[in-house]
């Protein structure tokens, strides 16, 4: 939804708190066929997405008191890579880009790397490991080889059922439909590297370095690369101790009502507000809504009148 709610923790909603805090519109929208917002989610690709995110920097750009040459995308995960590729797809691209956790390696590997992750997490053994990354493999190439759906399910279903002989038919015939979903099989297929070069306007990108999801290091430099093939001045920030969500270690989360409360990296705040006001070229940089502002002057004679205009960002999906 808008706020990318995780367990009463609001990724999107703390981000576009402190924005608009500091003098940035933010636009919020949940994502199709979520919340107050149509179509059907399900069975939407990543480039449907795009779609959806150009929608909103339309509306933005038509919005009074926005300046239209100033809209851009944050985006988190997923998200990021749709801003990223709205961002390659002129003349209605964004003014810029704050990629949270974008993927760099190409999704089928993403993929991967996170199954890994998550059984490491649990303490599986190495050996159960290799075999259940060794059927991955099996499955994702049965998918992309085989167009047809029907034909995909087939080989799929039969491939877990010969390493699983316990696992019942109706579990398998759901992981075979999950693999063979219009987003499954766009995913499986998606390089980011791929339209980077096509990107042009500056572009932030932050990660933790305790992103399990989404590893730095690896994500990060292919980015880097990828964009730098083109024209887009490129920012880039690695967080210590931040995970996916972007909090940071437990221990510096804040006391509320006696209890830790999860929160959003103050550090990765700070950079982006930073880059985002950086990137306003206004004559006179936004307030924060905590400044105090001077005592209008009094209203002057009839002319010609002005006013300023905010920069504003859209939220991409999580």
């Amino acid at each position: 939804d808008r706020e990318s709610e995780l367990q009463g923790y609001h990724l999107f909603g703390i981000l576009a708190d402190y924005l608009t805090r500091h003098g940035v519109a933010v636009l919020r929208f949940d994502d199709r066929g979520v919340g107050r917002s149509g179509g059907d989610y399900p069975h939407a690709t990543t480039a449907d997405l795009v779609t959806d995110a150009q929608a909103a920097l339309a509306f933005l750009r038509k919005t009074p008191l926005i300046a239209p040459q100033q809209v851009g995308l944050i985006g988190h995960g997923e998200g990021a890579n749709v801003a990223l590729l709205a961002a390659a797809q002129p003349p209605n691209a964004p003014a810029f880009v704050a990629s949270l956790a974008g993927y760099g390696q190409p999704g089928r590997d993403v993929l991967r790397r996170q199954q890994g992750e998550i059984m490491r997490l649990i303490g599986t053994d190495g050996t159960q490991i290799k075999a259940a990354q060794a059927l991955y493999d099996q499955l994702v190439d049965a998918v992309r080889q085989t167009p047809n759906n029907t034909a995909a399910r087939t080989k799929v279903i039969a491939l877990l059922r010969s390493t699983n002989t316990a696992l019942s038919e109706s579990m398998a015939r759901a992981r075979a439909a999950e693999l063979t979903s219009p987003w499954s099989r766009y995913f499986l297929d998606f390089n980011p590297a791929a339209r980077l070069p096509q990107v042009a306007c500056p572009v932030l990108l932050l990660n933790g370095n305790a992103d399990l999801q989404v590893a730095a290091s690896r994500n990060l430099s292919a980015l880097q690369k990828g964009l730098r093939q083109g024209t887009a001045a490129v920012e880039v920030h690695r967080l210590a101790g931040v995970n996916h969500w972007f909090q940071p270690n437990p221990a510096d989360w804040p006391i509320v009502a006696g209890e830790r409360q999860a929160t959003f990296s103050p550090e990765g705040l700070e950079y982006l507000r930073v880059w985002l006001l950086a990137r306003a070229k206004l004559a006179n940089a936004p307030q924060p809504v905590t400044v105090q502002r001077a005592a209008p002057l009094p209203k002057p004679k009839p002319a010609s009148a002005t006013r300023s205009r905010r920069p504003a960002v859209g939220k991409a999906r999580t």
